[in-house]
């Protein structure tokens, strides 16, 4: 590997993913546990996603203008492109800060920018209030998923973690319910209605940002590319002893990755155009879950 040049260069001992497989005893408690902790925070992603929906209905009511059907459409398409960006800068940040941290910061930021949204000073605010929300949501989708992927062994992360996507048909059906609700007490092209409904996805916000900050760890896989092998090893036997009720053996010892200059780990172009060496190196799954992350 060292003549590859790859990132990653193992010393003797077992891998975070190995340690998963062979002592985590797959989707155990102390999992389902952070299944369902970083699922709340993928709600909240949902909530802020969808609530364009409802931001569309009253905006023009709000505002006390008659925005064509081109202007609302912008509105959805910064935030979206928002998403974008905070999802490809949220995997970078999070691979230099700590995909805990990462989550924490973009939550709270995402908090903020809902209370702001709510002001709608004008039509240039409220798009610009919209891409910094979907900025930042784009980052909660990144860092929740890295943090429950790292947290499942290989043999059943595919399964488990496309499950883990059902959370966002979750967080849809409640938006949906909540709007059912507030229109059945106001017209629905009324600002008012739509108004409250925006101001539940902040609250539950707060909700994900409690949930983050007590539960949901760091990652051992972080840790241990950080130079922590002690606090990874603490990482990884409160997860064996949560799934199993048995400490993680004393004689296991965690493999401590070194960087190598001139590595290209998570490249687009190790995908698309590899070099010989990588080509012969790098398996296709890798390749494949790679094009998937990104």
């Amino acid at each position: 590997r060292e003549e590859k040049k790859l990132m990653c260069v193992e010393d003797d001992g077992i891998s975070v993913d190995e340690v998963l497989e062979e002592y985590g005893k797959g989707f155990g408690r102390w999992t389902k546990c952070l299944w369902c902790t970083t699922g709340v925070c993928w709600i909240f992603h949902t909530f802020n996603v969808l609530s364009q929906v409802f931001l569309t209905l009253g905006l023009n009511d709000i505002l006390g203008t008659s925005l064509s059907s081109l202007e609302l459409s912008l509105v959805g398409s910064i935030t979206f492109l928002g998403w974008a960006i905070g999802t490809m800068g949220g995997g970078v940040i999070s691979d230099m800060y700590g995909r805990r941290l990462v989550l924490l910061c973009s939550i709270g930021s995402a908090i903020l920018f809902d209370f702001l949204a709510l002001a709608m000073i004008d039509y240039y605010y409220v798009v610009a209030m919209r891409f910094l929300l979907g900025a930042s949501t784009g980052m909660i989708n990144a860092t929740s998923f890295m943090i429950i992927a790292e947290a499942v062994d290989p043999p059943n992360r595919d399964y488990y973690l496309t499950l883990w996507h059902a959370w966002f048909s979750v967080g849809g059906v409640l938006i949906a319910l909540i709007g059912i609700i507030v229109y059945s007490f106001y017209d629905q092209d009324s600002g008012t209605g739509m108004e409250i409904v925006l101001a539940t996805v902040p609250v539950l916000g707060v909700c994900a940002f409690l949930i983050a900050l007590f539960f949901i760890p760091e990652t051992a896989r972080f840790l241990l590319v950080s130079g922590r092998p002690t606090e990874a090893r603490a990482a990884l036997d409160k997860l064996v002893y949560g799934n199993t009720g048995e400490h993680l053996p004393e004689y296991v010892t965690l493999t401590q990755p070194k960087m190598v200059e001139g590595g290209n780990r998570g490249s687009l172009r190790m995908v698309f155009f590899p070099t010989p060496e990588e080509d012969c190196l790098v398996e296709p799954s890798f390749k494949w879950n790679l094009l998937k992350q990104w």
